[in-house]
Parts: structure tokens; sequence; C-alpha cells
């Protein structure tokens, strides 16, 4: 027979689980139920919660503002000149890109982008935009861009749109022309990744009048990108070559900025 003894310390010492299911209340024990251990069944429902997966932007925080984008006055080359600021230390940055269109490659010495430091955070953009234009001076000349053409803007449809890709279609030559961008990513922590760095990669399909090419590629990683998006398809002056300006979203130091990068070919 069982007697519940609540006054015997050296019972409750000994025995804590007799004397609580004997009904009596020990001091600093309570019954699993109780404690802040889970259950089995709230273990099981953490166990399902699934892990957060890289989700690369689609949209940025902030945009590089462009100083200038045109077309040869033949047509076969494109330049887009543009510039930003780092949100942190406000170091001034220029792009320039001159492309052969009919290539879709950088004429050689046509891309390039200044290299300030934390010292020069006073230098203004157009400082730095003109810096850039000072030195390929000859070379625009040469290939008829010191006064670049505006081209035809041709209006997107977009059918499309996921942070794998997108489709696009235009109007070119009285037929639908479409544009199927691809992409993937090596995210860091910032967007959910586990990489080291942020880079992508992409590869642009164009159908046009039964025939397919295609641009880029998916095994070419770009450094410093975490996704690509078409923002704009335009036609040359002559109805000969296309430029394809797409936004490449870069990380910066609070946030995104939406750059350009230039792809290009020959009708």
């Amino acid at each position: 027979m069982l007697v519940r003894v609540c006054s015997l310390r050296s019972l409750i010492a000994v025995l804590p689980i007799l004397l609580v299911g004997a009904g009596c209340n020990v001091a600093g024990f309570k019954p699993t139920a109780e404690t802040g251990s889970p259950s089995p069944t709230v273990m099981q429902t953490q166990a399902q919660v699934p892990a957060a997966q890289a989700s690369p932007p689609t949209t940025a925080t902030f945009t590089a503002s462009q100083r200038t984008a045109g077309f040869s006055s033949d047509g076969r080359y494109f330049m887009q000149l543009e510039s930003s600021r780092d949100t942190g230390a406000g170091i001034p940055r220029a792009a320039l890109q001159i492309v052969d269109l009919a290539e879709n490659r950088c004429v050689p010495n046509g891309c390039i982008t200044t290299s300030y430091g934390e010292a020069d955070a006073q230098v203004s953009l157009t400082v730095a935009e003109n810096s850039l234009l000072q030195k390929t001076q000859a070379l625009r000349q040469s290939l008829n861009l010191t006064q670049p053409t505006s081209g035809k803007v041709l209006p997107l449809e977009r059918s499309q749109t996921s942070g794998a890709g997108e489709v696009v279609t235009v109007q070119l030559q009285g037929a639908p022309m479409q544009l199927r961008l691809q992409q993937k990513q090596t995210l860091s922590p910032m967007f959910g990744g586990t990489a080291e760095k942020d880079k992508a990669a992409m590869e642009l399909q164009i159908t046009h009048q039964g025939k397919t090419r295609s641009l880029g590629s998916l095994e070419q990683y770009q450094e410093g990108v975490v996704s690509y998006s078409i923002r704009e398809v335009l036609l040359s002056p002559d109805g000969q070559q296309v430029a394809v300006i797409i936004t490449a979203i870069r990380p910066t130091f609070e946030g995104t900025l939406a750059t350009t990068f230039i792809q290009g070919f020959g009708i």
C-alpha cells in the first residue's frame, strides 16, 4: 500500500516520481507535459518546415544613370554609357560598352569602366563619364559613334517571366520574333544562397521566321550579377541590326543596382 508522506525530505529527494503520482506538490519538479520540451507532434511539425530557397531579385533598389546610348551611323555598332555611385563609400563608377552587333562582342578596348577609390568619392558622375569618352574618342570616331543614333523601339509582349528566365515577343519584318532568356545563378547568403560570391549566367535564344540562334551561354558566369531581364529591343536605323538591352542586377552596399548589358545580332 502506497502512503502519501510529503513532509519527509529524504523521500522527496529520492522518490519524486512516486510523490507526484501520489498527488504531492514537489517544488522544482514538473511532469514532462508541463516542461518546455517539445512534444513529438511539435517536433514533427518543425521538421516539416521547408528550408528557405535562394531567390534572385527581379527588381533593383537603385538604377544606373544613362548618359548616352545609340547606334553608329551605319547601324553596325551600339554604344551605351552609364554611371552610378556606390551607396557605401560613395565611389563613382562609369561604364562604357561599344558592341559589334553582328559579332555580339565588345570591340577591342570598347568595354571599359572607371577604377576610382574611396579618395575619389567627391568626383562627379559627369567627370567619371567624360573620362571614358576621352579615352575612347579616337575609337568612337573610327566607328561613327561620336553622335550615336537612336534606333526604333520594338514593343515587347511578355508571355512568361520567372526567376529562371523570361520570354518576350516583338514584331520584326512583319513576323513575330521570340526572345527567350534563360539564366542560372550562384547566390550568396544575402539572397538566400550559400556561395561566397554572387554570379549569374544567361543565354538568349532568338527565333524568327523558322530560324533559331543563341547568344551567350549558361556555362559562362559573370561575377557580381544576381539576375538578368530583357529591358528593351531596338532596331538599327538601317533595319539590319538588333540591339537587345538587358538589365543586369548587381548587389550593392545597400540593396541592388540595375545596370545595362548589351547583346546584338544581324538580321
